[in-house]
């Protein structure tokens, strides 16, 4: 049986004339004419076409779904600022908005480490709740107590937040934040300036703010204006999610 040409010119063979059809045929217009007869297919245009069906390229490969992928595993977020500046609330809006899962250092600390030792010095407190409720009032006793329980391995309390936690929120000694800034994706500074709020006293917080390793979220306009900094915040992080 003899070849024959198609209307873009190339020459159909045995084995390659469905192919080579479906091919020639994407490069002329519908009215171009089918060829009469196809080795293996013989003259039945209705064949043909279903030939062509069968031999089309594979169709796209589908998005990725991002639910599931950030569902996977989400990045690890370190949440920082000086007192009162809303980070606490940047947590909270990224774990109801955003399904993370947060824990403040104070609060982890209260129960184990925290309370006892005021008590030691004579402050006691009627709940776990109005021990952390109080932390405004003992901000530098906090932040000796952490760093001691971290004692020489400084990034103690990170790595037990860490375990069941995608953010760690209120870290306050620098020396905790050198020894654990690898184990977070992103770093976070919450800053509330722009409302007159002040920055706190070295001696409870000698973190300083570092704009070339830290992505600074702005909490000086009005909730709806820091639930709108936060979602964009954390839309721009699907970087950071596998890629599944």
């Amino acid at each position: 049986m003899n070849a024959f040409a198609v209307p873009s010119g190339r020459t159909v063979g045995p084995g390659l004339s469905c192919w080579t059809c479906a091919w020639s045929r994407s490069l002329t217009s519908d009215a171009a004419p089918w060829p009469l007869a196809c080795v293996g297919c013989g003259p039945s245009r209705l064949n043909h076409t279903a030939q062509r069906d069968i031999f089309k390229e594979p169709e796209a490969v589908p998005p990725i779904d991002t639910n599931a992928a950030q569902a996977a595993r989400k990045p690890k977020l370190l949440i920082i600022g000086y007192g009162r500046h809303g980070k606490d609330t940047v947590a909270e809006l990224l774990a109801e908005r955003h399904g993370f899962t947060f824990a403040s250092s104070s609060y982890f600390a209260a129960e184990s480490v925290v309370r006892p030792a005021l008590a030691a010095c004579g402050v006691t407190y009627g709940s776990l709740e109005e021990c952390y409720a109080d932390r405004v009032n003992h901000r530098a006793f906090w932040y000796e107590a952490i760093s001691t329980y971290n004692g020489g391995g400084r990034s103690r309390l990170a790595e037990a937040i860490l375990v069941d936690h995608d953010i760690y929120v209120g870290m306050r000694s620098n020396a905790e934040y050198l020894a654990s800034r690898d184990l977070f994706d992103l770093v976070v500074w919450v800053d509330a300036s722009g409302r007159g709020l002040p920055p706190e006293d070295i001696k409870s917080m000698d973190i300083a703010y570092d704009p070339r390793t830290m992505n600074r979220i702005d909490n000086g306009g009005s909730l709806e204006d820091l639930i709108k900094n936060v979602d964009d915040f954390a839309r721009s992080l699907t970087w950071a999610y596998p890629q599944a």
